[in-house]
């Protein structure tokens, strides 16, 4: 039994793994995942959430799930996303949400932080919250978009 893992290939290993093994204690979300290793990075399109897209990123002391949402430049009404993206944040356990430059330009995104010494069940859930997460997010912003 895994109790944790040292690179993002590791975790990705057990991914594939454990993906086609009915029942699994991870419970991994099915999809495409696949390995960025000089970020040690996962990227990874989750079937189960509308082909959402996450990355998983390893660094020394912790795992980074995230999502992308939209494009900042997008969004009509920022201050008023924002203050309602703040007043969620307490209704939508387990993550974040957030702006970070992501090629060069500024991007609502979902975020959850785990310990690197994770184990599978709670990499698992996380992703799970991430994406879900995610997709309530991506409506309410739907909303702002121009």
């Amino acid at each position: 039994m895994v109790t944790s893992y040292s690179s993002a290939n590791a975790l990705l290993e057990d991914i594939h793994a454990q993906q086609s093994v009915e029942g699994s204690e991870a419970a991994w979300p099915k999809g495409e995942a696949e390995l960025v290793s000089d970020s040690q990075t996962i990227v990874w399109t989750l079937e189960d959430y509308g082909d959402l897209v996450v990355t998983l990123t390893r660094s020394d002391d912790q795992w980074i799930v995230l999502a992308d949402i939209a494009p900042v430049a997008a969004v009509s009404d920022a201050a008023t996303l924002n203050r309602l993206l703040l007043e969620q944040g307490i209704a939508v356990p387990l993550v974040s949400a957030g702006v970070m430059t992501l090629n060069g330009e500024p991007h609502y995104v979902v975020y959850g932080q785990l310990y690197v010494d994770s184990r599978p069940e709670a990499i698992s859930a996380e992703v799970h919250a991430c994406a879900s997460a995610a997709i309530d997010i991506a409506d309410l912003v739907q909303d702002y978009i121009d």
